[in-house]
């Protein structure tokens, strides 16, 4: 009982020392993370692409955290900035639905836009729908 609560309480404060993780996560460690998504939280608070991606995808399902749009915005952008592919399409999502961000379909087809370019295939048939649908675009049905 007494190593469990250690493990379950403690541990993760001296992983996030350990990781020097910055004070945007230090109220949310007392929320009992995996290792894992202690790692993950650390890697894209230091500006690594894929956790940040990870993070925003995290936030957008509600794993691990609490279900916040707003929070995937921000950590799917800081990908997307860097030229993550998969943000960057994520993002254009966002925009595209109205989750975390106004509904913004120029905003959205300016990130499919990008994740298209690096040969993003979900990214490419979002934009090509909505070139068919005039959505963000005067209408292209040829």
């Amino acid at each position: 009982m007494h190593r469990t609560m250690l493990y379950s309480q403690v541990l993760p404060l001296l992983v996030m020392i350990m990781l020097n993780l910055t004070p945007s996560f230090a109220g949310e460690v007392a929320g009992n993370f995996s290792e894992g998504t202690l790692y993950t939280m650390s890697a894209a608070d230091q500006g690594y692409a894929k956790a940040q991606y990870r993070l925003g995808s995290m936030y957008y399902k509600g794993n691990e955290v609490t279900q916040d749009y707003k929070q995937a915005v921000s950590w799917y952008r800081k990908a997307a900035d860097q030229g993550y592919a998969k943000a960057q399409y994520r993002l254009g999502s966002m925009y595209y639905k109205g989750k975390g961000v106004a509904q913004n379909y120029k905003e959205a087809a300016k990130w499919y836009r990008k994740a298209a370019d690096q040969g993003h295939v979900k990214a490419q048939y979002r934009l090509g729908a909505m070139y068919s649908k005039g959505k963000g675009f005067a209408q292209d049905s040829r």
